[in-house]
């Protein structure tokens, strides 16, 4: 009879433990990285937004990424959208990398082999169409490095691009020519650490 109260008390601590970790596993959360340093891409359009990862489409396989209000880093959930990691994968050519969104842990992504107009998004990292270079342009006058992300698994020289020069919230994004340059194909870096 012992035996079996014990079996019965392991038994729901064990489903009280599954179901624990059931409802940790919804709560939305961050990525663990070690003091990273976050990468805010700021649009040269005017009024200037940031590369944003859209907190409403998250859920879904593939997540829109858009133009939106900068946010200053701090320790909230919103603020991450707007941060990205820059990871060099080992097996990739050198000058070559990936841009992982700190909110959503999803790789800024289009579709390989892409032509100009090709929409882009976040989607889970390590598939085709992560890829860019960085083309350095100099600096601005505030003194951030002004850049281009240029897609290196399409067709022709294609950059990451606001599709709206007006650059309001909610602008998506897409891949447009990269010369000449203007202020919807290039980027302020603003690079931080992330705490």
């Amino acid at each position: 009879m012992y035996t079996t109260i014990v079996r019965r008390r392991f038994g729901a601590l064990l489903v009280a433990a599954a179901a624990l970790a059931t409802a940790v596993a919804l709560l939305p959360t961050v990525p663990a990285h070690a003091n990273p340093v976050g990468i805010q891409f700021i649009s040269r359009t005017t009024p200037q937004r940031c590369l944003d990862n859209d907190s409403d489409t998250r859920t879904n396989p593939r997540t829109n990424v858009q133009l939106y209000t900068c946010r200053k880093i701090t320790n909230d959930l919103v603020t991450w959208w707007q941060f990205w990691i820059e990871e060099h994968p080992s097996n990739w050519q050198a000058g070559h990398q990936r841009y992982r969104n700190f909110g959503a842990d999803k790789c800024l992504t289009y579709a390989q082999g892409s032509t100009a107009g090709a929409p882009v998004w976040t989607e889970r990292c390590g598939i085709a169409g992560q890829g860019y270079s960085v083309l350095n342009l100099g600096l601005g006058a505030d003194d951030l490095p002004i850049i281009q992300l240029q897609a290196v698994e399409v067709v022709g020289s294609l950059c990451v691009s606001a599709v709206d020069p007006s650059g309001g919230n909610r602008t998506g994004i897409n891949l447009q020519p990269c010369w000449p340059a203007t202020s919807q194909n290039t980027w302020k870096r603003n690079q931080t650490s992330i705490p």
